[in-house]
């Protein structure tokens, strides 16, 4: 008899603690719902105060552009690179009788800037062309191994500096009797023009012991008229040329269209402890070098 309520009492406490489970799981489920919905409210909070600033900044920026006495700026860049010139354009807003108005413009990392004056083309839109004396040159990435030791070319200040090099900063003058107004200086990046007309190179050296292997693809993004039609591999001692490899043009599906073109030379001979530089010539002419070491 004992035995029988033990076993009941047993029973009992394992459908008290099942009970106990049950309610527990059922809170701890209504406690992550919980969390949920809260989490769920706290990022629609979010993406409603994130909304309400953009449209607070582009209402702001709408009312600057109308309050402002100038249009923004329409640049456009020539299609070739004989003799390159950018055409500005603008709007002035209540244009002064007998105001005059001077774009002022900076070529890369100077400071003094050259006034050019500008034309009007009709009433209020002005217009002036500034010459760009732009060192046009392809991208060129290059990756050099030799023996155990891999280098991939990453100068970050000669990259920066060609960066500012290739920088158009302007802004607008315009000046009735003592009274002169100024826009704000705008910036133009015009280095991916020297993309646009020669392409992008990648080059790959494998410098061994005895031997070396180049490798050089060309791709010409915009199908320009400019590629490259010959490549050389020019080695030094010191300031000395010892020797001149030409690479190989590789045929292929690569050879049959202006987007892309591949080069070749693999050479039995011993060029470590030299200076090594490629050069390619383009169709137009232009000759670019690079060092690979």
């Amino acid at each position: 008899m004992k035995q029988e309520y033990a076993i009941y009492g047993i029973i009992l406490m394992l459908v008290i603690s099942v009970i106990v489970n049950v309610i527990s799981l059922s809170k701890i489920n209504q406690v992550e719902s919980q969390i949920q919905f809260i989490s769920s409210n706290q990022q629609n909070i979010q993406y409603e105060v994130s909304n309400q600033a953009n449209e607070v900044n582009n209402f702001l920026n709408d009312m600057k552009r109308e309050q402002s006495w100038i249009s923004p700026f329409d640049v456009d860049l020539p299609a070739t690179d004989n003799d390159p010139q950018a055409i500005l354009q603008w709007q002035i807003k209540e244009l002064q009788s007998g105001a005059k108005v001077t774009l002022y413009y900076l070529m890369g990392a100077g400071e003094s800037y050259t006034a050019v004056p500008a034309e009007q083309i009709n009433q209020g839109l002005f217009e002036a062309k500034v010459p760009l004396n732009l060192d046009l040159r392809p991208q060129w990435e290059i990756g050099f191994m030799s023996g155990n030791s891999s280098i991939q070319e990453t100068r970050k200040k000669v990259a920066e500096e060609q960066y500012q090099q290739n920088v158009l900063k302007y802004y607008v003058s315009m000046s009735n009797g003592e009274i002169e107004k100024n826009s704000d200086i705008k910036t133009t990046y015009l280095g991916d023009y020297g993309v646009d007309s020669y392409g992008i190179i990648q080059s790959d050296i494998e410098l061994r012991e005895k031997s070396i292997t180049v490798n050089l693809y060309h791709h010409n993004q915009n199908i320009s008229d400019n590629v490259i039609e010959q490549v050389y591999l020019s080695v030094y001692e010191g300031d000395s040329l010892v020797a001149e490899e030409q690479l190989n043009a590789m045929e292929g599906d690569a050879q049959t269209d202006k987007k892309s073109s591949y080069f070749r030379l693999e050479k039995e001979k011993n060029y470590e402890n030299k200076r090594l530089v490629i050069k390619v010539i383009y169709s137009n002419g232009k000759t670019f070098t690079k060092s690979v070491n």
